[in-house]
């Protein structure tokens, strides 16, 4: 129960935040079901970060983490980003997840 409370917070933080209702389901604003990225795209941004997280923190430092990586959209699609090359970077989990908190773009499935 708290879970699904501090969803629903998260959630209407950043419908407020963006003016409107965030896209959380995983799906284009047209109501279509996002398509998943190539496997050759996949494997792009992976060589493009080195398969590393591309998190740099404030002392310049960049994040370590090999393992739990996830690609993130800097544009988010719902917002009219795109899938190209150019608009993807590798994040650990953590730094993926905080982006999002950080930046109201939450677009990932909540919590049932």
């Amino acid at each position: 129960m708290v879970g699904n409370g501090l969803s629903q917070l998260i959630k209407d933080s950043a419908d407020q935040q963006l003016g409107g209702p965030v896209n959380t389901n995983r799906t284009k604003t047209t109501g279509g079901k996002r398509k998943p990225l190539p496997a050759a795209t996949k494997h792009r941004v992976m060589l493009k970060f080195a398969g590393q997280c591309s998190h740099v923190d404030q002392q310049g430092e960049r994040c370590r983490e090999t393992k739990f990586l996830e690609i993130h959209h800097l544009k988010p699609i719902a917002l009219g980003g795109g899938d190209h090359l150019e608009n993807l970077t590798l994040l650990c989990s953590g730094h993926h997840q905080a982006q999002h908190l950080l930046t109201g773009t939450l677009i990932l499935p909540l919590p049932s």
